[in-house]
């Protein structure tokens, strides 16, 4: 996954047309930005800017980012070979679903959609997740941190649980990947809620591993440093007085000691298929990318 740039992007968006799910979808740029207009959650038309690029060859999907810092995968993508738009429906590579994580049973359909499709699933990857609000803990909002922990830690559940279902109606052995962070082990004044919620994925995590082990089920709850994300940006636009240590995000980025999302991506993926990368410990964090050679 990479942030959406010149050198990033490979699709059409110079006003490229896609009369497809769900409905026709436009892809231009405006003001150095790329925008699709398509349809919305709720079934009205809306411009989504594309904030990140997933894939390269064959095919690069692309994700939007919606309030509150959630990501969501576009229900279309970019044929690099072909050098045109295609819908991701039913039969086709790609199985793609709108979804709040918050919603158990749209999870569960959604792992039995894809099972349906294409049998197996080898690697299942939580990675959803809000960083607001950010700020002391007496001015936090109950409906905040209500959403950032449903979203967070439930989320988190409700997808470990769909896919250890999974594994266990089709046998055989599994990864799951839950995104942890730093801040499960190390405490940041303006961070209550996400390190509470970081700290609680990695107990699950834990928890699941013992549990369904002898299932096939390897898991992982996986820190992956400091991403170089829209995430990062805004941590670093936040005051001092909200955030006391934004001033190391900060440096981190002006040295260039952030971890691409591609070396992250690649990581996670030697991680759950290669032998040699193969980790025993259940919580672990990714080596930064710039001490990796």
């Amino acid at each position: 996954m990479q942030v959406a740039g010149e050198g990033t992007v490979l699709g059409d968006f110079d006003g490229a047309e896609l009369a497809a799910f769900p409905s026709l979808t436009r892809f231009f740029r405006r003001d150095g930005r790329y925008l699709v207009e398509t349809e919305g959650p709720d079934g009205k038309p809306a411009e989504f800017e594309v904030k990140y690029t997933f894939g390269v060859d064959p095919l690069q999907q692309y994700l939007v980012e919606f309030p509150g810092g959630r990501v969501q995968v576009l229900p279309f993508g970019w044929d690099v070979a072909k050098r045109r738009w295609f819908s991701l429906q039913e039969g086709e590579r790609v199985v793609a679903r709108r979804l709040d994580v918050r919603d158990a049973d749209a999870l569960e359909a959604f792992a039995r959609a894809v099972e349906a499709r294409f049998g197996a699933i080898d690697l299942w990857v939580n990675n959803a997740g809000l960083l607001e609000p950010i700020g002391p803990l007496h001015e936090v909002e109950a409906e905040a941190a209500r959403l950032h922990i449903e979203v967070n830690v439930l989320g988190v559940l409700f997808g470990s649980r769909a896919f250890v279902r999974h594994l266990r109606r089709r046998g055989g052995e599994g990864v799951l990947v839950n995104i942890s962070s730093g801040a499960a082990r190390r405490p940041y004044a303006g961070w209550s809620l996400y390190c509470a919620g970081k700290a609680a994925v990695e107990r699950l995590t834990e928890c699941v591993a013992l549990e369904e082990a002898a299932e096939g089920l390897r898991a992982h709850a996986v820190a992956p440093g400091v991403i170089d994300t829209e995430m990062q940006t805004r941590i670093r636009a936040t005051s001092v007085e909200r955030f006391p240590e934004v001033g190391r995000f900060v440096a981190l980025a002006r040295d260039g000691r952030l971890n691409s999302p591609r070396f992250v991506a690649e990581r996670i993926l030697a991680l759950a298929f290669d032998p040699a990368a193969r980790r025993n410990e259940v919580c672990l964090r990714l080596p930064d990318e710039s001490d990796a050679g």
